[in-house]
């Protein structure tokens, strides 16, 4: 997996498969079943977990064509 560092530029989808660009606020983590979990809280004020979070536009596009789910890029996000 990729670091996350609060400030970093993050794509995400939302409940409706529609895909988002947010900044990371904070970082929570906490250990469960001796593995530790990290939960992304970001300026939108919607937390997400490290596996929810992608890098770059194409890493999310990739990720979302290869388990073959649809989501809507919005038209601002496609011109970056």
């Amino acid at each position: 997996m990729f670091e996350f560092f609060v400030g970093d530029v993050v794509y995400y989808t939302t409940a409706d498969l529609t895909l988002a660009k947010d900044k990371i606020r904070s970082i929570t983590s906490k250990k469960e079943k001796g593995r530790v979990k990290h939960t992304y809280l970001l300026f939108s004020g919607v937390s997400k977990l490290e596996n929810e979070l992608f890098l770059s536009l194409k890493r999310a596009k990739e990720h979302f064509e290869r388990s073959n789910i649809q989501v809507f890029i919005p038209e601002k996000l496609e011109r970056e």
